[in-house]
């Protein structure tokens, strides 16, 4: 099994003037995908707050197979949300106020926090998450990393690079070290469209 952490970003996207609420982020999107393929063991890292957004994400993942005991609570810290709007034609845009992620742009990872990710071996995080900085430092004091991919927000690209990971973890017996420098978009597909090649599957 290849052990798999997805960070910092979670968070809950807010219909303006709806009751609807969407659970996201791009460490939790990533994970929830990551999550259908048997040959990861996935856990996500992150802070959240004491509220009812928290309580929405961790309700939205309790049937996956996602490990959320790194997740940390956060009693005085509101859980990232992003307010969203939409247009007539239905179409999604944002102000300038939309987001509050406080809890996630300055978040900073703890020496337990540190050695999980350590032990991993595929990392995902995004460029401007706060606690990149961190990420970079560990990862380059870990040999065995072997490359840095950029993710891309279509599915193809996404396809790819789960493969490249199998292909590496299998034939060159590394860590993969993922890195997302887009903006975070919400993908939805079936299991088939993220279904490997088999001669990629690790054993």
């Amino acid at each position: 099994m290849i052990n798999l952490v997805a960070l910092p970003c979670l968070c809950v996207d807010v219909f303006d003037g709806t009751d609807e609420l969407r659970a996201g982020g791009e460490a939790l999107n990533f994970a929830v995908h990551a999550s259908k393929f048997e040959e990861f063991n996935v856990s996500i890292l992150g802070a959240v707050g004491q509220d009812s957004y928290a309580k929405f994400i961790m309700d939205s993942v309790s049937d996956k197979r996602i490990d959320v005991s790194h997740v940390r609570v956060e009693e005085d810290k509101v859980t990232a949300n992003n307010r969203t709007y939409l247009t007539a034609d239905g179409d999604r845009y944002y102000k300038d106020d939309s987001w509050t992620g406080d809890i996630v742009d300055k978040m900073i990872l703890n020496q337990d926090e540190l050695d999980f990710i350590k032990k991993s071996e595929v990392v995902f995080i995004h460029f401007w998450a706060g606690c990149f900085e961190q990420i970079m430092i560990c990862i380059t004091k870990i040999s065995t990393f072997l490359i840095l991919c950029d993710l891309a927000v279509c599915l193809a690209t996404l396809y790819v690079s789960f493969s490249l990971v199998f292909a590496l973890m299998r034939y060159l017996q590394g860590k993969v070290f993922l890195i997302r420098f887009y903006s975070p978009t919400t993908l939805s597909s079936s299991r088939a469209e993220f279904r490997l090649p088999s001669r990629l599957a690790c054993a």
